[in-house]
């Protein structure tokens, strides 16, 4: 409803698929959190307007430092999607350690999903190229806090652009210009 309403404006909608049920009883083999997101939105690929975008966190769980790329991310063949990276250090030193975030998104962006037995890395799906979508993206998560710098350490506030070139080194994908507030 919204998305349609915003279209004659050429607006566009993120709809994050960010599942969590805090009432799952662990105890229950069948509850799998990491499965949630594509349970609740694979049956529905193909039935979001062109101007939707679904928001995809790159792992199932929650910015765990080490997890799998997100299913859903190739589940969603009829769908515009973003994936979601997360550029706050919640899991990787809590903003006051030097985490240099870079490869590891790099590492997602690159890593091959193999949709019907075709290479399809995580950068191809999300940009819409694998399925011929029209729009797709990617997305940023940051917590802005008290600190002098708003997020908690230098690197934290610097504006970093990675490229996804596939030769690229992971080290030289970043360039740092500083952010004053």
């Amino acid at each position: 409803m919204i998305a349609r309403a915003l279209r004659p404006h050429g607006g566009v909608v993120f709809y994050r698929a960010f599942v969590y049920n805090h009432h799952l009883d662990w105890h229950d083999l069948k509850n799998d959190r990491a499965k949630a997101a594509y349970d609740n939105f694979h049956p529905l690929d193909g039935a979001f307007d062109d101007n939707v975008i679904i928001q995809i966190k790159n792992g199932p769980i929650d910015f765990q430092v080490r997890e799998p790329v997100s299913p859903l991310i190739a589940g969603l063949q009829h769908t515009n999607e973003a994936i979601e990276l997360q550029i706050t250090q919640e899991y990787t030193g809590q903003q006051k350690h030097l985490c240099f975030l870079v490869p590891m998104w790099k590492e997602i962006l690159d890593f091959d999903m193999q949709v019907d037995g075709k290479s399809s890395p995580v950068k191809d799906l999300v940009s819409g190229r694998s399925f011929h979508r029209p729009i797709g993206g990617l997305a940023g998560v940051a917590n802005v806090g008290m600190d002098a710098n708003w997020l908690g350490s230098p690197l934290a506030m610097a504006f970093a652009t990675a490229t996804t070139s596939g030769t690229t080194p992971a080290c030289s994908t970043a360039h740092i210009r500083p952010v004053r507030p």
